[in-house]
């Protein structure tokens, strides 16, 4: 079955996005494996210890999904795209927090994943200002984000503007989440709902 995708920064509100939409489209969701993930709090505790174990366990369990989305018997919305997964382990390369070597391996398996795997019907980008974004990680709490700076935003922010301006793998709609968190925003539910729905074939 055919599936919707929502990328962007830290903070920009995917996973609230997802739950919206599933939730009036009826669709099946899918989320990224955070709260159960045992590598993320070590990750941002020790980026250069952990970050091959974050990533390789992240490319694992988002192929997992989207094999499931493909077998599924509804459409399905998923707060995070297989294609992020490579500008976070470019990133970690050009600040030399990876080796070369795991790098190499990282490719290696994502680079037959990329073709092996489906394409979204559609990909959501979100984004917003990173003080902004650096406010709302701090509000809403997750202990393993606290050490989240402003800096690092900024730097994964620019990684994105580039990697989003360059993706061509799929129909993209870009949101600006600066004014919007989603909760009790009807008007901006409605009109990605009516977007995501014409993407996915919803009558």
């Amino acid at each position: 079955m055919p599936y919707v995708a929502i990328a962007g920064n830290v903070g920009t509100g995917k996973t609230t996005l997802a739950g919206v939409l599933a939730d009036r489209l009826q669709i099946d969701l899918m989320l990224e494996s955070v709260d159960d993930n045992p590598y993320l709090s070590r990750f941002y505790e020790d980026m250069r210890a952990w970050v091959f174990h974050l990533n390789m366990y992240f490319l694992g369990t988002r192929s997992q999904q989207l094999l499931e989305a493909m077998n599924g018997a509804r459409p399905c919305i998923c707060d995070r795209s297989l294609y992020e997964d490579k500008l976070f382990v470019d990133m970690a390369l050009t600040e030399g927090v990876t080796t070369a070597e795991n790098y190499g391996t990282f490719r290696q398996l994502y680079d037959v994943l990329e073709v092996a795997l489906p394409r979204p019907a559609l990909l959501i980008y979100l984004s917003a200002p990173p003080d902004i974004l650096a406010e709302r990680v701090v509000s809403r709490g997750r202990p393993y984000e606290q050490g989240i700076s402003l800096e690092y935003l900024v730097r994964l922010q620019r990684r994105y503007d580039a990697w989003i301006n360059a993706y061509a793998l799929s129909p993209v709609l870009r949101l600006d989440t600066t004014r919007t968190t989603w909760h009790g925003d009807e008007a901006a539910q409605a009109s990605v709902t009516t977007a995501v729905a014409a993407a996915l074939g919803i009558a």
